[in-house]
């Protein structure tokens, strides 16, 4: 029986009732005297008699009292954390000594209540509310639990911030960055793969996700004409992996080389190694080469192509003096024909100073052209430089690409250093036309004012004594 308070009452024919007594659990005897209460869960031991007053004792009586005030509990094994397959809970209710468990039932997401069975099913993604709750044989019911079911079965994606195509940085530690997206469960970090000139060199860098990105810095140091890519992935909080993202393969070029008014994804660099010399190169080259500083990257040789030292309104060169006995480039990330090479991945500035000269399919494979740097170098005192002139497209590039590049100066000093030519109507001049430097033309114009003075100052008359 399921009861608290318990009654006993004693009846004799004869002389009467005279006491009656109790024990509970088998404790100490005690006198009844209106009722007995029982305010312990369980299943108690109550023994009882009574006594007349001739004396006679009852033969003792043994009852068991059944207590049940308290609810059931259940318990789940539901995990605490996200996800990324689909998720069985169990339920487990238990209620102590009491009465035993009678139901339990759920409900998801705020649903209808349901009888549990076996287990709960969770396979669609979702932070999933499940409440439940159990109900005891004595008809107590269990507070209603809340738990959350977390499910992501979805990879994530990854956006990049920057550099999404190949190019140039100035900096010798470019920094990659790139938006890792998710949902339900959101980023967690992200994965790089490193990349340098062509070789794998570091995998799987845990890159932390802060402020809604992932930043990469490359390190050690880059130095000039390295480049770097780097393969990225993002990580969620149910583990789930996006697919690889790779960034543009991005070339550090040294500062100070190459100047204008705007940025520029060509720059003029001496290539190291004397001309002419042999190297070492992959072998998915298809031409011959001459010296690289990167022996992955193939340079093919340009044709017709003249450096005039000129003035340009938009064009200067900085800190930069060729050398005899040296090779240059101009050095074209990320372009893969000779048009793009030319309408492309020239800076805006550069672009009026560049044309085609002659056609690449009259290169002769093998062929060396030149460029001439006409006019006067200063610190050298070299009046004429020349040199091979190459255009690295990319590494499997075909196309030559033949330039006309006029670089500016500042048109006061070098005006002082051009020829000039000055037409004369005397026949004995082999073509009429006498080439002559500004400096000297100036000089000749200072001689013919002062022969001029001398011929046209008229003579003083000469003064007599007494005159």
């Amino acid at each position: 029986m399921w009861q608290e308070s318990i009654h006993l009452t004693c009846s004799d024919a004869t002389s009467g009732c005279s006491i009656t007594q109790y024990r509970i659990d088998e404790g100490s005897w005690q006198t009844y005297d209106t009722n007995i209460l029982l305010t312990a869960d369980g299943n108690h031991q109550l023994d009882f008699n009574s006594m007349d007053v001739a004396g006679n004792i009852e033969s003792t009586q043994t009852i068991w009292i059944a207590i049940d005030k308290t609810a059931p509990t259940t318990t789940h094994d539901a995990p605490n954390d996200w996800q990324n397959t689909d998720v069985n809970v169990h339920l487990t209710c238990s209620d102590g000594t009491g009465s035993g468990c009678s139901l339990t039932q759920y409900r998801i997401d705020n649903g209808p209540w349901q009888t549990y069975d076996t287990n709960i099913l969770f396979s669609t993604d979702g932070n999933h509310q499940l409440d439940f709750n159990s109900k005891d044989a004595v008809g107590n019911i269990e507070s209603t639990n809340t738990i959350y079911v977390l499910v992501d079965k979805n990879k994530p994606t990854i956006t990049l911030l920057n550099y999404t195509e190949d190019g140039t940085t100035s900096s010798s530690y470019p920094s990659f960055e790139a938006q890792p997206i998710d949902s339900p469960s959101g980023p967690d970090y992200c994965l790089v793969d490193v990349y340098k000139n062509g070789a794998l060199v570091d995998t799987n860098v845990v890159v932390s996700y802060l402020n809604e990105k992932c930043t990469y810095s490359i390190s050690p140091k880059l130095e000039s004409g390295d480049y770097v890519k780097v393969t990225w992935r993002a990580v969620d909080l149910a583990g789930n992996v996006s697919e690889d993202v790779n960034s543009g393969q991005i070339t550090y070029l040294a500062t100070g080389q190459i100047g204008g008014t705007g940025g520029s994804s060509s720059i003029i660099t001496p290539i190291l190694g004397q001309l002419g010399d042999p190297c070492e190169v992959d072998a998915d080259c298809e031409s011959p080469l001459v010296c690289s500083p990167d022996t992955n990257t193939c340079q093919y040789e340009v044709t017709s192509v003249e450096a005039l030292i000129d003035y340009a309104p938009n064009t200067k060169v900085v800190g930069f003096i060729p050398n005899i006995g040296f090779n240059y480039s101009i050095i074209v990330v990320n372009k893969t024909d000779r048009e793009l090479a030319i309408e492309t991945s020239l800076s805006d500035e550069l672009k009026p100073f560049l044309k085609l000269t002659k056609e690449v399919d009259s290169l002769i494979p093998g062929q060396a052209d030149v460029i001439k740097w006409n006019g006067v170098v200063r610190d050298s005192n070299i009046e004429e430089i020349t040199g091979t002139v190459y255009i690295i497209v990319d590494k499997k590039a075909t196309a030559r690409i033949p330039l006309t590049l006029r670089i500016g100066h500042a048109p006061l000093l070098d005006l002082l250093h051009k020829q000039v030519y000055l037409k004369c109507p005397f026949p004995f001049i082999p073509g009429g036309v006498i080439p002559i430097t500004v400096g000297g033309l100036a000089i000749l114009g200072i001689l013919t004012y002062l022969l001029f003075k001398v011929f046209t100052t008229p003579v003083p008359k000469p003064r007599w004594a007494g005159e």
